[in-house]
């Protein structure tokens, strides 16, 4: 990520103040917290940005909405207050989450039921929260190489493995005016880790998985 020069150095060294100073000299601490939630806000910003622009530019199937970092001044200290090591750390996750996005994988569920029951599965793509899958229940009428209906079940979730966790906004499905192909969007946010660092993110995003009927089922594309 291509942050301002010091800025992460900034952030460490007026957290540090604020956290031996507070009590001591409250207004003087305040101001130094309220600048660090600033600087906090401006790499919220960039990181923000540069994920829009490499999702877009490469037609992923995410849509990123929002972008948040916090940080945790209790664990400062278990990284010797080294903002050169926690910019380098956030610097390597953004490209790991970028890379993982260009191989985002996708898992398919299918019941032998009239009515078929299937899941809609999308890696998450954040590196350092695990092997973890965004999921969608639903049901799916089709016959002839036509979608007639689709029934959402229930809310999004994950699976895997993970120290992260998912929460649920909203899901929908898109059926083509075809009736070939159906689009199942899963919007929440990410709440995870940084490893190796204080700083957690707050990932809000839409996920998609996409099929196409195939005689009296759905398969992926």
């Amino acid at each position: 990520m291509k942050l301002r020069k010091g800025v992460l150095r900034k952030l460490v060294a007026l957290t540090t103040v604020a956290t031996f100073t507070l009590g001591a000299f409250g207004p003087a601490a305040s101001a130094q917290e309220n600048e660090s939630a600033k600087i906090l806000e401006d790499l919220s910003a960039q990181h923000l940005q540069e994920l829009r622009e490499y999702t877009e530019e490469n037609n992923f199937d995410v849509v990123i909405h929002d972008f948040e970092l916090t940080m945790d001044e209790g664990k400062l200290e278990d990284y010797n207050f080294d903002p050169l090591a926690i910019e380098a750390k956030l610097d390597n996750q953004l490209e790991e989450m970028k890379e993982n996005f260009k191989n985002i994988e996708k898992e398919q569920s299918i019941s032998p039921m009239a009515v078929d029951e299937y899941t809609a599965s999308v890696w998450s793509g954040v590196p350092g929260i695990g092997h973890a899958y965004i999921n969608q229940d639903f049901e799916a009428d089709v016959s002839s190489g036509k979608i007639h209906d689709v029934n959402l079940l229930g809310r999004s979730y994950d699976t895997g493995i993970q120290v992260g966790s998912w929460k649920h906004n909203r899901s929908w499905a898109d059926i083509s005016s075809s009736d070939r192909y159906l689009d199942v969007r899963m919007k929440g946010t990410l709440h995870y880790g940084i490893k190796g660092t204080p700083l957690s993110g707050s990932l809000s995003a839409t996920f998609l998985d996409k099929f196409r009927a195939s005689g009296s089922r759905l398969v992926s594309r």
